[in-house]
């Protein structure tokens, strides 16, 4: 699960909104849960930031 920091869909509690997301998941600690630093929901000059943790999230996977 990935959200940047800035998110206002999440009523201004990016990290508190994913988190109790996370909780409610049936398998919740099989999951991450990755805060992208300085970016909204459409990570915004974070394009590369977000790329590298798409890559190594599906690198772990494989």
């Amino acid at each position: 699960m990935i959200i940047g920091t800035y998110d206002r869909f999440s009523y201004g509690e990016p990290k508190a909104f994913i988190e109790l997301i996370n909780s409610r998941m049936k398998r919740k600690g099989e999951n991450r849960v990755i805060f992208v630093e300085g970016t909204g929901h459409v990570y915004t000059q974070r394009e590369q930031m977000l790329a590298d943790i798409i890559l190594d999230l599906a690198r772990a996977w494989s």
